[in-house]
């Protein structure tokens, strides 16, 4: 691991190869068990936010996104849970979120703001990727009998280089807003982000299925559902063919139920139980769903008989990709509020959350 560990902290490696090493090392730690589990999640999580930033191409983002595991920040996430680090959990699963959110909507990366923060900072922006990229490439190699004042000018070319981009990082770090460039966020600020309400950020990964509950200042609740990966795909799949069968009315209506019903009991009710210390009847909740959670109508669950429960009953659901989003919503000041939803078995349509441009998402 210690060899690993090296390689993927070396910057004259190069992004890319220190990225590779890190994943590898990800996956040795993971299949023995190590102690450096987390330590090689957190640096594979910073080195490909840092070589995402590195090129301003949506197409190399694309490209970027295909060639590495889709789950790294769930399963770093997970990883710092079974550490008992449920904050450092969402710490990377919001760097994920902001990671895939980035490219999903093809918006430009968090370095690229740097444009609005006047020349100096645009200068920096461009040192930072033209740097990166020379970093990119591996030091020259010198056949034996090269002269060795050749060796050391290389060398000393290579180390200045690596200076120089250690340099552009700290000098960027410094412009307000940039202050955790290429770090996780913090997160005391993600908590901002349940001011109004608690939100639920759920994941789900073939080992397990969580509930992370985060509320404005209490302490944050882990909740493991009696439920895996396989499990809700199901789950998923009984949904939409529930809305999309060709059927008579109460054949559909039974099946959506059924379904329904087996989402509140497995996943919402947990939540909801939870929910009673710190949300009064009728305020708003928000749903961060990760993975296959994005496929399930949360808002939408409920007994669906007499007197039963449901969440529409208690809360006014809202969902939002990130913490973030939210967080950088509320400060544009935009003063359309989330609407609240009615959901009755004749409204398939409003299983489908709807995208607003700030980036929150409405039930």
């Amino acid at each position: 691991m210690h060899h690993l560990k090296a390689a993927a902290n070396v910057v004259s490696g190069g992004l890319l190869s220190r990225l590779q090493a890190s994943l590898l090392w990800v996956r040795r730690a993971d299949q023995h068990r190590h102690g450096t589990q987390l330590k090689a999640y957190a640096t594979s999580m910073q080195l490909l936010d840092a070589y995402m930033s590195k090129t301003a191409s949506v197409p190399s983002h694309h490209n970027i996104m295909k060639d590495f595991p889709s789950t790294l920040a769930i399963d770093a996430a997970l990883c710092a849970l079974r550490s008992g680090d449920v904050c450092r959990a969402v710490e990377f699963l919001e760097q994920g979120r902001t990671i895939i959110w980035t490219q999903m909507t093809r918006l430009c990366t968090p370095l690229d703001n740097l444009n609005t923060h006047g020349n100096h900072a645009v200068a920096l922006m461009k040192r930072f990727r033209d740097l990166s990229s020379l970093l990119d490439k591996p030091p020259v190699n010198y056949s034996e009998g090269t002269p060795i004042v050749n060796v050391e000018a290389e060398e000393t070319r290579y180390r200045r280089l690596v200076e120089d981009w250690n340099r552009a990082v700290e000098e960027i770090k410094k412009i307000e807003g940039f202050s955790r460039f290429l770090l996780p966020p913090l997160f005391s600020d993600l908590q901002d982000a349940a001011h109004d309400g608690p939100i639920i950020v759920l994941i789900a990964s073939q080992l397990s299925c969580h509930a992370i509950i985060i509320t404005h200042k209490q302490p944050l609740i882990n909740i493991q559902f009696p439920t895996d990966l396989l499990k809700l795909a199901k789950l998923v799949l009984a949904l939409q063919q529930a809305v999309q069968k060709e059927a008579n009315a109460n054949g559909k209506q039974t099946a959506l139920t059924k379904a329904l019903r087996e989402l509140w009991d497995v996943v919402v009710c947990p939540v909801i139980e939870n929910l009673d210390v710190f949300a009064r009847r009728g305020s708003r909740i928000w749903w961060c769903p990760t993975s296959l959670f994005n496929f399930l109508p949360l808002h939408a669950a409920g007994e669906y008989r007499a007197k039963g429960k449901s969440v529409s009953q208690q809360y006014i659901s809202s969902y939002t990709p990130s913490l973030t989003a939210l967080i950088k919503a509320r400060r544009s000041h935009d003063k359309s509020p989330s609407v609240p939803f009615g959901l009755s078995h004749a409204q398939p349509a409003t299983f489908a959350p709807r995208y607003h441009t700030d980036g929150s998402v409405l039930a």
